[in-house]
């Protein structure tokens, strides 16, 4: 038993299981399918109704939003309010048509489906210029009031038309009272003209299977499926058999039933309303329509679900057996051989990874052999910065000797502080010292640049005393603290520049940040360095240090410049947190 199970194909069992798990049940589900479906299907097109009157009502709240956003964006402008209501009497207008225009540019952009954008209002001065400008008076009767009775939020006040290019077009208009800055007696409403075509197309239904009504708080129609319904009365276009006053207002989402049609109401921002009406018939119809599709596809795909299977088996076998060749080549350490399966299942992915798989250690045995040779010309680029160091200090140390045979007190110091920065930058050949090696390089530096410049640098250290401990490159800190002195004391007008080192880490990384109070620079010339750095141009000095961390410990870690102009220069150096044996082994991961 097992082993006829063994050597089974995969064929073979997926018709079983098919028979077994699919077929049998597909068969009682044919029958108890008969008799719920039609049921269900009556449940998905009520459920249908109700989707359709949340979708249309969702829509109107997203429209609203949008609009009271932009209306907001006027009602808390500032110059807009003063441009209304200041005096003109005796001054010009001239300032105000600039700003208004950008303004209203910006708006008419934000929402191209909005006409006519419109201030109302008592202030007599005002230009009354027949655009944005007008009289109270000449506001539609009652939009007025509705603004006022608001308070201070934004209302549709109803449907009107304008005449435009020989026909009247029909627009929706929302008010909202400027009350947000106190403007004493003067009262000013500002009115949006919105196309009402653009918004009947948001409820537009291509179906044609319900209408949908936006209607305002008094049952005016301020958006249909039909367009010849704005601005009529519900009553004048409801169906015959619904009756307005019966209507239930009060449980908005519940399927209402009048008649022959069944409704969903949903309540909307700014006191809007939408009604959805289906005909009864036309519901039932389409669920008895549904379930006899739906037997006669469930009675194909039986038949078709056989066929296919027994396809999809070999393919799938075949495939399968491809992988395993894969495989087997890689384990061999052949890269050649590429599944290439095009196609995007479970399978397809498998396959592509194999051979993103083969691909990358293909790619990342030759990435590793180019890795060290740039490696290797990183220390040699170093080591001709280092201007023939053996000889320097030994030099050096001749030169100490004589100063102080000579009672030159000052010289030996300097020379002695110069010899002691090139016997640690040496270190033996090594390119790793620890924190506080490479923190003792710096102050060897320092005491030199003292002589150089005496009291014009102060340089102040914060060192976290647990650093000291870990590992690094050398020669990190020395360079940037150089491109410090060179541009900051050439830059600082006489003044005394100050630096300050600090090593701390956190998590996993160790941090070197220098900074300077030098001149700083502009954000275009720190872009154009952080990029050479990245890039590995431009000089050697901060560039060097780049590579050589990017070399030894991978991309994520590196050098990054702030600089503000006026202000001064930080460099920040991140390495790993790395413990001397493994920073000796040079070999960290990327």
């Amino acid at each position: 038993m097992d082993k006829s199970k063994k050597y089974c194909s995969v064929g073979v069992k997926l018709v079983g299981f098919y028979v077994i798990l699919g077929l049998i049940p597909l068969i009682i589900a044919y029958l108890y399918t008969f008799y719920v479906l039609r049921f269900a299907l009556e449940e998905d097109g009520y459920r249908y109704i109700r989707q359709e009157s949340e979708q249309a009502g969702n829509l109107m709240d997203a429209w609203t939003d949008r609009y009271a956003a932009i209306i907001d964006s006027i009602y808390m402008d500032f110059y807009t309010n003063a441009y209304i209501m200041a005096d003109y009497s005796d001054t010009g207008y001239e300032s105000m048509y600039p700003y208004i225009d950008k303004v209203m540019l910006k708006l008419a952009l934000l929402c191209p489906e909005t006409t006519k954008i419109e201030f109302y209002s008592f202030n007599e001065t005002l230009p009354e210029d027949g655009n944005y400008f007008r009289k109270v008076s000449q506001m539609k009767e009652g939009w007025f009031q509705k603004a006022v009775d608001a308070n201070g939020f934004t209302v549709v006040a109803g449907v009107d038309s304008r005449k435009e290019y020989g026909y009247e077009r029909p627009y929706i208009g929302m008010v909202k009272l400027l009350n947000y800055f106190n403007n004493g007696s003067l009262q000013n409403v500002l009115q949006i003209q919105v196309d009402a075509v653009s918004v009947c197309d948001l409820i537009y239904d291509e179906k044609e299977t319900c209408r949908k009504f936006v209607l305002s708080e008094d049952g005016t129609v301020l958006a249909s499926s039909e367009r010849g319904d704005l601005g009529k009365h519900a009553e004048e276009v409801l169906e015959d058999s619904i009756r307005w006053e019966d209507i239930d207002w009060e449980q908005p989402g519940s399927l209402l039933e009048q008649g022959m049609y069944y409704m969903v109401t949903k309540d909307c921002q700014m006191n809007m309303k939408v009604l959805v009406i289906a005909d009864k018939a036309s519901v039932l119809e389409k669920a008895d329509l549904m379930a006899e599709k739906i037997l006669f596809l469930l009675a194909l795909t039986a038949i078709m679900a056989l066929a296919a299977i027994l396809l999809y088996g070999r393919n799938f076998t075949q495939r399968i057996n491809r992988i395993v060749y894969a495989t087997g080549r890689l384990r061999r350490g052949d890269f050649s051989y590429l599944v290439r399966e095009k196609t995007n299942d479970e399978i397809g992915k498998v396959a592509d990874a194999m051979d993103d798989l083969t691909r990358q250690m293909e790619v990342l045995i030759h990435e590793n052999y180019q890795k060290q040779l740039r490696l290797r010309d990183s220390e040699i680029n170093l080591l001709y910065e280092q201007i023939d160091p053996h000889f320097l200090y030994n030099a050096l140390s001749t030169i100490s000797s004589l100063s102080i045979m000579e009672g030159d007190g000052q010289t030996n110091k300097c020379v002695k502080a110069l010899g002691e920065f090139y016997r640690v930058s040496l270190n033996k050949g090594k390119r790793i010292v620890s924190v506080q090696e490479e923190v003792e390089l710096l102050k060897s530096y320092m005491v030199i640049q003292k002589f150089r410049f005496d009291d014009s640098i102060d340089i102040i250290y914060d060192i976290s005393r647990g650093t000291l401990q870990y590992r690094c490159l050398k020669l990190l800190l020395q360079p940037v603290v150089e491109n410090s002195i060179k541009y900051g004391i050439r830059d600082n007008n006489g003044r005394v520049l100050h630096i300050k080192v600090m090593v701390y880490e956190e998590k996993e990384t160790v941090y070197f940040v220098i900074e300077d109070d030098g001149s700083g620079m502009e954000r275009e010339r720190l872009e154009e360095v952080q990029a050479a750095v990245n890039k590995g141009n431009g000089g050697y000095g901060l560039k060097n240090i780049d590579i050589r961390i990017k070399l030894q410990y991978g991309f994520r870690y590196g050098l990054r410049l702030e600089s503000e102009k006026g202000i001064g220069t930080r460099v920040i150096i991140g390495i790993p947190r790395v413990w001397k044996e493994i920073a000796q082994a040079g070999n960290m991961p990327d």
